[in-house]
């Protein structure tokens, strides 16, 4: 259910909610998800808070009916019709990737777009990981894109042709090796889990 452009906040404020309160019949077992650069790539340099509302997400894909971890401070997704919580989902595995290195060709925004990751990835591992309560029977796992993608090429669209025009105007998403490379890491968390 992805959707381009999108930030955290839409992930959490209504990609979970169209999940929690859809009712499908068959709820859904397996999430993945990625969200945040977005956040910054449209003037919202607060990482740790991009983080947050991620992290936010996942508890309330785990928790929504019932407890919400307390430090995370999301508010529970309500049905439209019944305002009642929606239910939250059960025996679930959620993997949440952190990001990949940007290898942008100026060393200052290279800098600047290095430490942002960074900040980013180490935000969000510690309010998953640390943070949310995960229920009897769900699990959650970080699938680590950055330290894999180090010294790693042609793995974003800023490297290809038509990918870089400028020091402001570049396309940071992936290839398709970037694309598989980005499975295989998500495939290497799956198969790591008990």
């Amino acid at each position: 259910m992805g959707t381009r452009g999108a930030r955290s906040w839409d992930l959490r404020d209504h990609q979970v909610a169209q999940v929690l309160c859809a009712e499908p019949e068959q709820r859904p077992t397996v999430v993945t998800i990625t969200a945040g650069a977005n956040d910054f790539f449209r003037n919202d340099p607060d990482v740790v808070s991009s983080a947050q509302r991620v992290a936010q997400a996942v508890d309330l894909l785990l928790n929504n009916d019932g407890v919400l971890s307390p430090n995370l401070g999301a508010t529970s997704v309500l049905d439209p019709v019944t305002n009642q919580k929606c239910r939250a989902l059960k025996n679930v595995t959620i993997l949440v990737s952190n990001y990949y290195i940007i290898p942008h060709p100026v060393p200052e925004v290279f800098q600047l777009l290095n430490a942002a990751v960074q900040g980013f990835n180490q935000a969000l591992g510690f309010l998953v990981l640390q943070q949310v309560l995960v229920p009897t029977g769900s699990r959650i796992a970080v699938v680590d894109l950055y330290t894999p993608s180090l010294g790693r090429q042609g793995l974003v669209t800023i490297q290809r042709r038509l990918g870089y025009t400028g020091p402001f105007d570049f396309d940071i998403h992936p290839t398709n090796l970037g694309h598989a490379f980005i499975a295989g890491e998500f495939k290497k968390v799956w198969n790591s889990l008990p």
